[in-house]
């Protein structure tokens, strides 16, 4: 059960064997292992409830593993997480599996030596919630949350859509007045305005732009050539 108290289902593969602490096989002991891990796994026998049939009513050291360490750690593990961070339905954290697996498997690893036994891996499953009336209820919660994800993602994109056209705003109106700044000594003095002066002007003016980090960005392609033909004409 979660910590909420609601029952979800979640499967574990575990490999593990009688501790061989390192032997390596031979051809006439293809599974060697110390009769000390031999005997303390013969050992560890549960006698179980008198109410349960005769033939589950002992638990050898395979079974202690199982039900007993494996199924036993990961009740425990998962009943320290909220359903919606087990399920993933929150948006400050990951989802969880490979968190509990790690915790599981080292809790194993503590506790399986007792019974004369190594853990060779542990493999974990997605976490489930099968009953109906709780799914339909996580169907609803992870409908408001993808419906306040898109929301904030929308209002997010609408910001920075208009963070660009004021920065585009901002560009032209510089480009602007730095040109009306280039002409007015021109159109102030008494000399005679040629084109030649204009184009000039106007150059300069293109060039400072081109090389602003502000209007850089938003400077038209036409205007870009232009300023090419410019100073080819110039030149």
């Amino acid at each position: 059960m979660s910590i909420e108290g609601i029952p979800v289902s979640c499967e574990a593969e575990v490999a593990y064997q009688i501790d061989n602490e390192g032997l390596e096989p031979t051809e006439e002991e293809p599974y060697p292992a110390p009769e000390q891990k031999i005997f303390q796994a013969a050992v560890c026998t549960w006698i179980r409830e008198t109410d349960r049939p005769a033939e589950d009513r002992t638990m050898d050291w395979s079974g202690r593993a199982i039900i007993g360490e494996t199924e036993g750690s990961l009740r425990t593990i998962l009943s320290q997480y909220p359903l919606d961070r087990l399920i993933g339905l929150t948006l400050d954290s990951a989802n969880p599996r490979e968190e509990i697996r790690q915790e599981l498997e080292t809790q194993l690893r503590k506790g399986v030596p007792k019974l004369g036994a190594k853990i060779l891996s542990v493999t974990l499953g997605d976490i489930k919630v099968d009953h109906e009336v709780t799914q339909q209820w996580i169907e609803v919660w992870k409908a408001h949350w993808e419906q306040w994800s898109a929301e904030h993602r929308a209002r997010g994109h609408a910001a920075q859509v208009q963070h660009v056209e004021n920065a585009k705003t901002r560009a032209q109106v510089m480009m602007i007045t730095n040109i009306a700044e280039a002409f007015q000594p021109l159109l102030a003095s008494e000399q005679d305005i040629t084109s030649k002066l204009v184009l000039t002007r106007l150059f300069m003016v293109l060039s400072r732009a081109q090389a602003d980090t502000l209007t850089r960005v938003y400077l038209p392609q036409e205007a870009v050539n232009t300023l090419k033909l410019l100073r080819e004409m110039i030149i």
